[in-house]
């Protein structure tokens, strides 16, 4: 990494301008996304196991993977759904507070999911929330690279921000696994996750979601999104000039 560094900084042409990464309104969304990638992905992790888990556990469902996956599906229509919605709430109050509200729902559903984790309707409801959050920041996330950065440089920079919501679900997933092993008490012979660990994994991501909306929020505001769109209004007021003169 050490070494790919500092060829990257002597390229001529470099695949990512680091240079960029150092500026905080392009560094902070890169930030954002690892943290808020930890956040969601521990949701379908933690989800997927818990209602699998069996009944002797006193907590677990017995489902099967079919049904696991059913519980998941409203959680993916509830996105699907969303995402005019967070386009709208980015286009009012901007993808910084979109980012930041997307980060606090996620929290708040974790919250629903500490609350109750042992019927079923609860469980979807937590799960949806947490999706619902994840669609208003992932939304906002490519919108913040845009402007920050070149037009020449914005397939390079959003591939960054991409691999970084990886890292982050990829840390969340040991960082739950971790949490789960410490976590375990034997159930037919077997040793399976508690109740307990479950929920700390819970409080584990809604912590790290609330991190992201704090970081969201630290991200400088766009003082040439107003420049942009006086000079769009220019543009528009001049080319209706220029039709009325012809």
């Amino acid at each position: 990494m050490a070494l790919w560094w500092w060829q990257q900084l002597r390229a001529e042409r470099p695949l990512v301008d680091l240079r960029l990464v150092s500026r905080p309104l392009v560094g902070l969304p890169h930030v954002a996304a690892l943290l808020t990638g930890f956040a969601f992905y521990a949701n379908s992790l933690v989800t997927a196991q818990l209602v699998q888990a069996p009944k002797a556990t006193g907590y677990g469902l017995g489902l099967s993977i079919v049904q696991t996956g059913l519980c998941l599906l409203p959680g993916g229509v509830t996105m699907l759904l969303l995402s005019p919605v967070s386009a709208r709430i980015s286009a009012a109050r901007g993808p910084r507070i979109t980012l930041a509200l997307g980060a606090a729902v996620i929290a708040c559903g974790y919250v629903v999911r500490i609350a109750d984790s042992r019927d079923l309707w609860m469980i979807i409801l937590g799960a949806t929330v947490v999706s619902t959050g994840t669609t208003l920041a992932y939304s906002a996330l490519p919108t913040l690279i845009l402007r920050a950065v070149p037009a020449e440089q914005t397939a390079s920079a959003n591939g960054v921000n991409v691999l970084m919501r990886t890292i982050g679900q990829a840390t969340s997933s040991a960082a739950v696994a971790a949490v789960l092993v410490h976590h375990t008490s034997p159930v037919g012979g077997l040793p399976v996750p508690t109740l307990h660990g479950y929920l700390m994994a819970f409080a584990m991501a809604g912590a790290i979601a609330l991190a992201a909306a704090a970081t969201a929020l630290t991200i400088p505001g766009d003082s040439a999104d107003g420049g942009t769109r006086r000079a769009r209004g220019r543009t528009r007021g001049s080319r209706d000039e220029a039709l009325e003169g012809a």
